[in-house]
């Protein structure tokens, strides 16, 4: 219900919640001493209105281009552009992304990646153990999730930015919904750089910004990798960043109606992903279906059935060998062929 006085303010100023990212952002103190007014909620401590958004944006804009001033002469890019949102497309749109390589692995991580990986053995190991008491599996499980965390944060490094390309590219300073500023991750270029040479075709080539499989070079003539298939319009020139993206969208999308006329493959898939993630601690299967091993009520050593003896039997004549395969496509394609 809208009272007189309501419609009255609406018409006259728009009211910003004090819960609005740009609110939380500028704080109350700060809103109030610029001259802004509140409109309290007696019943409510989230339901404050304030009266005057303008002086609410006028704030945000100068404490994030403050930020962003800060932060692009600390990182030495060309620009940083501060938004008022947690979303960069809109603002990405006639931009040229920058896609970086991963970095490689340092002999430290690949150490590390092997330490891991032999205690998750043990951890297997220990929790077959039928004597184990329900806390100790419980430990034991929540040790074996923070290791497969700790592989993921290894493997989905962030790559670097090599210091030719600073001065050349850009990032944008986005605003989170709890009123925090955060860089996003995402390089962009307002013109088109050329990788390895100054070429006029090249650059046409590249018109996406720098070549979606590298970024940077020394300058000296070097033939850079081609990029993905998905990546590269008909004639070989770079999509954009907002294509890309919407692209991705779509291929999504329609592999998921394919999935849905054929429930053969949607089971198949279901039950591959459940079995190969807990063989498996580098894959992405784009699926949040997964199967833990179970929490039984009663610990410790239980009386061997029926049941559990045929069980065991049917694991051990389980035809394994489609785990031989290293890539997740391999896998699948051999699973399925059982």
């Amino acid at each position: 219900y809208a009272n007189a006085d309501t419609i009255r303010r609406v018409i006259a100023n728009e009211t910003m919640n004090s819960t609005d990212p740009v609110a939380i952002l500028v704080g109350e103190d700060r809103y109030v001493d610029a001259g802004g007014a509140i409109d309290r909620d007696l019943f409510s401590d989230s339901g404050d209105k304030w009266v005057n958004p303008e002086i609410v944006q006028r704030l945000a804009a100068d404490i994030m281009e403050a930020e962003a001033k800060r932060v692009g002469e600390e990182l030495g890019l060309a620009w940083i552009r501060p938004i008022a949102s947690n979303y960069t497309h809109s603002d990405a749109a006639g931009l040229y992304r920058v896609i970086l390589p991963q970095p490689e692995l340092t002999d430290a991580q690949i150490a590390r990646l092997d330490a891991i990986a032999e205690r998750q053995n043990v951890i297997t190991e220990e929790m077959a153990d039928d004597s184990l008491d329900e806390d100790g599996r419980k430990i034991l499980d929540q040790e074996y999730d923070a290791l497969e965390n700790e592989v993921r944060t290894i493997r989905n490094a962030a790559p670097v930015l090599p210091d030719e390309l600073r001065s050349h590219v850009g990032a944008f300073l986005k605003l989170t919904p709890k009123g925090e500023m955060v860089l996003d991750p995402e390089y962009y270029s307002e013109e088109p750089i050329p990788v390895g040479g100054t070429g006029d075709d090249q650059g046409d080539e590249e018109a996406d910004g720098v070549d979606r499989n590298r970024a940077g070079g020394s300058g000296r003539a070097s033939t850079p990798p081609a990029a993905p298939p998905e990546a590269v319009a008909p004639g070989g020139k770079p999509l954009s960043a907002r294509l890309y993206d919407e692209l991705a969208m779509q291929r999504r999308d329609i592999l998921a109606a394919a999935m849905l006329s054929h429930p053969a493959l949607a089971l198949d898939y279901a039950l591959f992903v459940m079995i190969d993630d807990r063989t498996s601690s580098f894959s992405a299967y784009g699926s949040t279906i997964r199967a833990h091993s179970p929490q039984d009520p009663a610990g410790g050593e239980q009386p061997a059935t029926r049941a559990r003896s045929y069980l065991a039997e049917a694991h051990d004549g389980l035809d394994a060998s489609w785990l031989e395969h290293k890539s997740e496509v391999d896998r699948f394609e051999a699973f399925r062929a059982l």
